[in-house]
């Protein structure tokens, strides 16, 4: 990482705490609270300020290194009060908001009132940062992260959307929900979302079922009969290959999709695969050239290099590699014959 954060982003105090603090949570998750290691308040401190300021950076990599040192501080230090607060502060500045709902000794969730308070100026900051990030489906309140408020508002911006982020970021929850608010609000609408695999179609299908409770809301998992009356409110579950027949039905038929979306589209850079998904997103615009179309998938090179072929003034592109949760892991090593083994956090 060449960038004016690199000194502290690799500074040997900062990189040591977080691998302390690594370790002991990992030896709470075993039970074994008693194998901790200590770790100076001096350290924690420097480290806490070299995380805040890492926080407040435009580069992903310095805001996922600053949001793990905040959740494994708070961790290590929830009873605390003064690092609770600093932790939450830090968490806040990287964007993810929706911590808040772990965060139980700082926000209270039923009341949406911090149970404490910093001082006037961190009130209003982090106060602020809270209301900005909420978003109202229905009669429900959302409070998302600043990557997913990002594509949210690009929603009702562009026709041609690329997301771009880890499968952790909550791409596919703003995309079903905004989904759900246009079907529940509209008088008429019609959805296409396409999941790489079959096994992913009764998953997606659940979850629309579950919430979307009007009768009158059809969800599909197949095209059916072209000469089919076509019903005002409808989304189809598809995979790539289902998706194709679309095009027959569209030649037969009055389908005009509002939205199609391709969700976690991991291969497109394949060869097979990739020329398959980009004939479909080059006909889908070809037949719909009114409907918003959207790409969803981790790490892609290529899906705003597709958009901006097919129309580069009304492409968006939202890119993150930020990393909005935090896992210990760790390696195990067996002996053979023996009750025992290493391990190592990873």
């Amino acid at each position: 990482m060449k960038n004016k954060y690199s000194y502290i982003y690799n500074h040997d105090t900062f990189n040591s705490t977080i691998d302390a603090l690594t370790k002991n949570q990992f030896y709470r998750d075993i039970g074994k609270s008693d194998q901790r290691e200590k770790i100076s308040d001096e350290n924690l401190r420097y480290s806490s300020w070299i995380a805040s300021i890492l926080a407040l950076s435009e580069f992903d990599d310095c805001k996922s290194k600053s949001l793990m040192f905040g959740i494994l501080a708070y961790l290590e230090k929830e009873d605390d009060p003064c690092y609770r607060t600093l932790c939450y502060t830090i968490i806040s500045r990287t964007g993810n908001i929706p911590l808040d709902e772990s965060l139980t000794k700082i926000f209270d969730l039923k009341k949406n009132l911090f149970k404490i308070s910093f001082d006037p100026f961190l009130d209003y900051e982090l106060g602020s940062k809270r209301i900005f990030s909420k978003i109202e489906i229905g009669n429900e309140k959302y409070y998302i992260s600043e990557y997913q408020k990002d594509i949210y508002e690009s929603l009702n911006k562009g026709k041609y959307i690329s997301i771009s982020g880890p499968t952790s970021s909550g791409k596919s929850f703003v995309i079903q929900n905004y989904i759900i608010d246009k079907l529940n609000k509209e008088s008429e609408f019609k959805a296409i979302y396409v999941v790489p695999t079959r096994a992913l179609i009764s998953e997606v299908q659940s979850y629309f079922k579950g919430r979307l409770k009007d009768p009158k809301i059809k969800i599909k998992t197949g095209i059916g009969n072209p000469k089919e009356k076509l019903i005002q409110k409808e989304i189809f579950v598809l995979t790539p290959e289902r998706s194709l027949k679309l095009f027959e039905l569209n030649r037969n038929s009055a389908l005009i999709p509002n939205l199609i979306y391709f969700d976690e589209i991991q291969n497109i850079e394949d060869e097979e695969r990739g020329v398959l998904l980009e004939y479909i997103l080059t006909e889908s615009s070809k037949y719909w050239k009114n409907s918003k179309i959207i790409l969803g998938g981790p790490y892609l090179e290529k899906m705003s290099e597709i958009f901006q072929r097919i129309d580069k003034d009304n492409s968006i592109n939202n890119k993150s590699s930020l990393i909005s949760i935090y896992q210990t892991k760790c390696i195990l090593k067996f002996h053979k014959g023996q009750k025992k083994c290493k391990y190592n956090t990873i």
